[in-house]
C-alpha cells in the first residue's frame, strides 16, 4: 500500500498565505511488502543525520498530482532503461515526458524525491533513485533511498486522492486565484472519473492533456470513442502505448484489415504480475525455458524457425503462418489465432532478422504467457509484456545454455558475429545474451 503521510505545521516566516496553510511534513512509504519502505528518506546536511520525511509547502505538489493525474496513471515508460529524472530531464525528447511524471517538477524551490511514476501493464510503478552527493552541500537534505515498487492503480488512486482532498481542506476559506484554480481543476477531474473515464486515459496514454482542444481535438475523440472502443482493452492498451495523435487512424484501418481473419476472444490479461518473477525479462526468460522443456525443443541453434513451430508447436505449415499486411510503422505484428484456433501472424515485411524476431515473440503471446485469448500487438513499446516477449524471443532463439557451452571467460567481436551468424540472428542479440545471461565480458579491442 502507498501511504502519503502529512503532519500539518505552522510555517512562520512564509509569506503566502497559500504555501503557509498547506505546510507539513510529508512521509512517502511503501507499505505493500511486509516492512516498510521510505521514499522519502533523507540526510539533512547539517546534521548528518537520517530522516524519512521533509518539510514544506504541499500545495506545489498538490497542484503537480491534479495536472499530470491522467498522465500518471495511464501513460507509460518511453525509454528501455529508466534513469534518474534529471538525466532524463537533460535529453530535449524526454523532457516532457519526465515533467509529467518525476516528483522533481513538482519542488518549486522545495524538497522532493526524484520519484518517476507510470503506468506499466496493470500496475503503476514508482522507482526513486539518490540525490548526488554534491547536493549536499548546496541543500538542506539530500535523498539516499533508491527502489522500484509496483501499486494497484486503485491503491495509488485512492492515496493521491485524500492527498490533494487534505491540502484543499487546509485552503478552505482562503480567498486565493491559485487556490481556487487548484479547486476547479480538481472538480474537473472528479467529474472526468466518473463520466469520461477511458477517453481520458486513451488520450493520456497516448500523450495528450485531456482538457486541451488543442491535444484532444473533437476528431481524434470521435475516433477514440467509435473506433478505439470496440476493441477488446488489450489490444486498445496495446496501440495507446506505441500510435502517436497523427497515426492513429492509419494505425487502427490497418489493424482493422489484419483483424478481419483472427478471432478476437472475450478474455483479457490482468496485466503485469504482481508475483516472482520480479522484472519482465527474466518472465520471459522462463517463459522461454519452460516452452523447451514442454515442447522438447533442441538446446542448438534453430535453423528454420516457421518448420520448428510446426513440427513442435503444432502451428500450420510455415506458408499459413504469416499474413503480410503493409502500412504500419508503429505495429510489429498481430499475433492471434483463426477461428480453428490456429497461430496466426499479421504484420508488415520487416526483413530477415527482424521478421524472425518477430516470429519468435508471437510465441509469447500465443501461448498464453500473458494471461489473455485476446490476440496482441507487437510493438516496441517499453510496457511488460513486449518486454517480457523480446526476451522471450531472445533465450528462444539463442538459449543461454547453448551459448555457455560456445564462449569462454571472455568473448572477442570476431566470436559474437560468428555465433550471430550460426544462431541466425543480429549480432547485437548475441551481445545482449552474453552480457545479461552469461555475464560474459566481450573484448571489444
Amino acid at each position: 500500500m502507498l501511504s502519503l503521510l502529512t503532519e500539518w505545521n505552522d510555517a512562520p516566516g512564509v509569506k503566502d498565505p497559500v504555501l503557509a496553510a498547506t505546510w507539513a511534513r510529508l512521509e512517502i512509504r511503501d507499505e505493500s511488502a511486509g516492512e516498510p519502505r521510505w521514499l522519502s528518506q533523507v540526510i539533512r546536511s547539517t546534521t548528518s543525520s537520517v530522516g524519512r520525511g521533509v518539510y514544506g509547502s504541499m500545495f506545489p505538489l498538490a497542484e503537480w498530482i491534479v495536472e499530470n493525474w491522467w498522465f500518471l496513471f495511464h501513460e507509460s515508460c518511453r525509454v528501455p532503461e529508466l534513469s534518474s529524472g534529471r538525466l532524463l530531464a537533460g535529453n530535449p525528447k524526454q523532457r516532457i515526458w519526465i515533467q509529467r511524471h518525476n516528483l522533481l517538477a513538482a519542488r518549486e524551490g522545495g524538497a522532493l524525491p526524484d520519484l518517476t511514476i507510470f503506468r506499466d501493464g496493470g500496475t503503476l510503478v514508482f522507482k526513486w533513485v539518490p540525490d548526488p552527493d554534491h547536493d549536499e552541500s548546496i541543500r538542506p537534505v539530500r535523498f539516499v533511498g533508491q527502489g522500484t515498487a509496483l501499486f494497484e492503480p486503485v491503491d495509488v488512486e485512492r492515496s493521491l486522492h485524500q492527498f490533494v482532498e487534505a491540502v484543499l481542506e487546509r485552503l478552505v476559506g482562503l480567498a486565493d486565484d491559485s487556490a481556487d484554480r487548484l479547486r476547479e481543476n480538481w472538480r474537473a477531474i472528479c467529474r472526468s472519473r466518473e463520466v469520461e473515464s477511458e477517453l481520458c486515459s486513451w488520450s493520456a496514454s497516448l500523450g495528450l492533456d485531456p482538457y486541451d482542444e488543442k491535444e484532444l481535438t473533437d476528431d481524434l475523440a470521435e475516433v477514440m470513442q467509435s473506433r478505439l472502443s470496440k476493441l477488446p482493452s488489450d489490444l486498445q492498451h496495446d496501440l495507446v502505448e506505441v500510435a502517436a495523435d497523427s497515426t492513429l487512424v492509419s494505425d487502427l484501418n490497418w489493424l482493422e484489415e489484419a483483424l478481419s481473419g483472427v478471432f478476437v476472444g472475450t478474455r483479457t490479461s490482468t496485466g503485469t504480475r504482481m508475483v516472482m518473477p520480479a522484472t519482465a525479462h527474466q518472465a520471459g526468460y522462463d517463459r522461454a525455458a519452460h516452452i523447451g522443456r514442454q515442447f522438447s525443443l533442441p538446446q542448438a541453434p534453430i535453423g528454420n524457425l516457421p518448420e520448428l513451430l510446426h513440427e513442435h508447436l503444432d502451428w500450420p505449415v510455415p506458408e499459413q503462418q504469416i499474413v503480410t499486411i503493409e502500412g504500419t510503422r508503429a505495429i510489429s505484428a498481430l499475433a492471434g489465432r483463426d477461428r480453428h484456433n490456429n497461430p496466426r501472424v499479421v504484420g508488415p515485411s520487416l526483413g530477415h532478422w527482424a521478421d524472425r524476431f518477430r516470429l519468435a515473440r508471437s510465441v509469447y503471446f500465443l501461448t498464453d504467457a500473458a494471461g489473455s485469448q485476446c490476440p496482441r500487438l507487437i510493438t516496441r513499446a517499453y510496457t511488460w509484456d513486449q518486454r517480457a516477449s523480446r526476451a522471450f524471443a531472445a533465450e528462444l532463439l539463442a538459449p543461454a545454455e547453448s551459448l555457455r557451452a560456445r564462449v569462454g571467460d571472455v568473448v572477442s567481436v570476431d566470436e559474437v558475429d560468428q555465433l550471430a551468424r550460426e544462431y541466425d540472428v543480429r549480432p547485437n542479440l548475441i551481445e545482449h545474451q552474453i552480457r545479461n545471461r552469461l555475464l560474459v565480458e566481450i573484448n571489444e579491442d
